[in-house]
């Protein structure tokens, strides 16, 4: 009879301590894969990020400046054009031609770097 009890209570006290060590150790392999998981997740969203940062904005903004300088500088030569002192024969040959100052342009487009951050 003492026999079974103390079968009966190794056995309990051996399940207790599978228990313990499945509750104490979790799976390894469980957590290695949400460690990789998060790892490359933030790794993806901070390269993401500098990508965005340093290659499209800087794009976009150009993109952006080019066409408002582009625009700003024809604006100008129409106005300049259309003045009361232009003579018909300035009027019309600004007309013909869509052609600005170069020089005005960069002016424009280095104004428009500088207010959004790139100069």
């Amino acid at each position: 009879m003492r026999e079974k009890l103390n079968s009966k209570s190794k056995q309990k006290t051996e399940s207790k301590s599978l228990q313990s060590r499945i509750k104490t150790k979790p799976n390894k392999i469980g957590i290695r894969i949400i460690k990789w998981i998060v790892g490359l997740s933030i790794m993806f969203l901070v390269g993401g990020s500098w990508f965005y940062w340093y290659e499209v904005r800087p794009a976009n903004i150009r993109s952006f400046c080019s066409q408002m300088a582009t625009e700003r500088a024809t604006l100008k030569k129409d106005n300049e054009a259309l003045s009361p002192d232009a003579s018909i024969y300035e009027r019309l040959k600004h007309r013909d031609k869509d052609i600005f100052n170069s020089e005005e342009y960069e002016i424009y487009y280095d104004i428009c770097l500088n207010e959004k951050g790139l100069k």
